[in-house]
């Protein structure tokens, strides 16, 4: 009795199937992943833009255009 083997999942059928927790992204026809950033992460990321973007918006330490 012979088994076939089971055909491979494209790269974006991999990436498609992907649990919750990890992101991935194909670059130069491999997969690459990584888990997803704590919500923590993204608080810490929002406070830092907000402290930085405002001044170099206004023209206050940022620079001059």
């Amino acid at each position: 009795m012979s088994t076939r083997p089971q055909p491979r999942q494209t790269l974006y059928e991999q990436l498609e199937a992907l649990p919750e927790r990890l992101t991935g992204e194909i670059l130069n026809g491999q997969l690459y992943t990584q888990p997803r950033p704590s919500l923590e992460h993204g608080f810490t990321e929002t406070s830092l833009a907000g402290e930085l973007v405002n001044p170099f918006q206004l023209g206050r330490g940022g620079p001059v255009r």
